[in-house]
């Protein structure tokens, strides 16, 4: 079980968030940059440009520019401004009183600060189900590797959650469950999430879409999510229902999911 420390939460700059995902996906950012620069470069010393840069290269370095911008931009709207930053999203997103919570990330957590300061009487366990061999994009190894959180996580496998049939209330995944990238390994860590809650139990899922609105910001970067479609028939495939969904800025959706029918035996 996490511990409670009286201040788990360290505070950041008005910018954290949009200089941490900087941080973390700085090649594609500094490979941008450089395209650019070497389009300018160019284009400051021809005095005719070939067909083929204006038809390729200038193009590219425009939308390099753009896509770099635009998310960059997104990201703080969604990290540093809305109801993700300030932790308000999960009074939405859950208004009952658990007695105990199962909080799941893959290296980066910061829903365990706010979850401890919503629900002060609930027991909350912290789990982080990275794994290299399934979760192999090299931006996750570098938020692990640069991220520190004020609460021990138990490490685990994601198809074998240490915990009893029916033992949690409640369960959070955030921005973490389209890090499995097979579909099978998402079904099994969510097969495992509904043997684990009790009956009834609520499952908060928050993740960004595969959509026109993640395209125009992340670019080619938003192929790393996953469509609606995928996640609605994950989660009846696991055997949860869906209570509901609201996104947080255009660019974020929070999935209300409640487990169904009889704990089923463990394999």
């Amino acid at each position: 079980m996490s511990a409670r420390p009286e201040s788990l939460r360290t505070p950041r700059s008005p910018y954290g968030g949009v200089l941490q995902i900087l941080r973390f996906n700085w090649p594609s950012y500094g490979l941008a940059l450089i395209l650019c620069a070497a389009a300018g470069s160019y284009m400051s010393v021809a005095r005719q440009p070939s067909a083929v840069v204006a038809a390729t290269i200038l193009p590219a370095a425009c939308l390099a520019a753009f896509w770099s911008l635009a998310s960059l931009g997104a990201s703080h709207l969604v990290y540093d401004r809305s109801k993700i930053a300030d932790g308000s999203w999960i009074d939405l997103a859950l208004p009952s009183q658990p007695l105990s919570i199962a909080n799941f990330h893959a290296g980066l957590d910061e829903t365990s600060a706010r979850l401890f300061e919503r629900f002060p009487s609930a027991r909350l366990t912290t789990f982080d189900f990275h794994h290299p061999d399934a979760m192999t994009e090299p931006s996750i190894g570098r938020a692990r590797s640069i991220s520190r959180t004020g609460a021990a996580p138990v490490r685990i496998h994601f198809g074998k959650i240490p915990l009893g049939d029916g033992a949690e209330d409640a369960a959070f995944v955030v921005f973490a469950a389209h890090e499995l990238r097979k579909s099978s390994e998402r079904l099994l860590f969510f097969q495992e999430l509904r043997r684990v809650l009790r009956p009834g139990g609520d499952l908060v899922v928050v993740e960004h879409m595969r959509d026109s609105w993640n395209l125009l910001a992340f670019g080619p970067g938003a192929f790393h999510f996953l469509a609606r479609s995928l996640w609605l028939r994950l989660f009846s495939d696991a055997g949860f229902k869906l209570l509901g969904a609201f996104r947080v800025t255009p660019f974020v959706t929070v999935f209300r999911l409640r487990r169904v029918g009889e704990t089923p035996p463990r394999p």
